[in-house]
């Protein structure tokens, strides 16, 4: 359509005995073209989303007394997530899925998260994301943590530090005057353990 009316208008033009319709004829050309161009335009969706469209759910971690927690992504910064779900009848009723009393209160751990969050001076905690309510469900995101501390340090103690694991048991037990990378790593871990806890205090 566009190049037949392209066409046929340039034709037109090209007809013409004089220079004011030829002037006329082309203006009125140019804003039929823009007019099309307008029309066709699509403008990119905006990449500030809310709730659920923000985030693509990947699977299922674990049922809670009143909802799931799902492994997620967030599509405003690509990076996984968890996002936690509590279903509304159960958390104003005060009961689990199988219907039994519970003294969870989803909606004050939610708030707690949020301000914790919004006021924390330190890198030792998880934080949340964003939280949004839908017809059925409460929801809260919040950042990934990988694992259990302990995992972590039986990993690092069995991976990372084997080599040197395995030499040091090897030698007469006695104090040492230099700390090892071990000694590094755990003291590393501890010291953000206890700007967490002195924070939260």
């Amino acid at each position: 359509v566009f190049e037949c009316i392209h066409a046929t208008t340039m034709t037109a033009l090209l007809q013409t005995d004089t220079k004011a319709e030829h002037d006329h004829e082309k203006e009125e050309l140019v804003n039929e073209l823009k007019t099309q161009e307008n029309d066709n335009v699509v403008l990119a969706p905006s990449t500030h989303v809310k709730g659920s469209a923000r985030f693509e759910f990947i699977r299922d971690l674990a049922d809670t007394l009143q909802g799931r927690i799902y492994l997620a992504r967030d599509l405003e910064t690509d990076t996984e997530c968890v996002v936690k779900e509590a279903w509304k009848r159960l958390v104003h009723s005060n009961l689990s899925r199988s219907n039994t009393r519970v003294p969870e209160d989803f909606l004050s751990e939610r708030s707690m998260i949020l301000d914790l969050t919004a006021n924390c001076a330190v890198q030792s905690l998880v934080r949340a994301i964003c939280a949004w309510d839908e017809d059925n469900c409460y929801f809260y995101a919040m950042e990934v943590c990988r694992g259990e501390l302990f995992d972590y340090i039986n990993h690092v103690h069995q991976v990372k530090l084997r080599a040197f694991a395995q030499e040091e048991a090897l030698k007469p037990q006695q104090t040492m005057t230099q700390r090892t990378p071990w000694m590094r790593t755990i003291q590393s871990m501890f010291r953000q353990l206890c700007e967490g806890v002195r924070w939260l205090h």
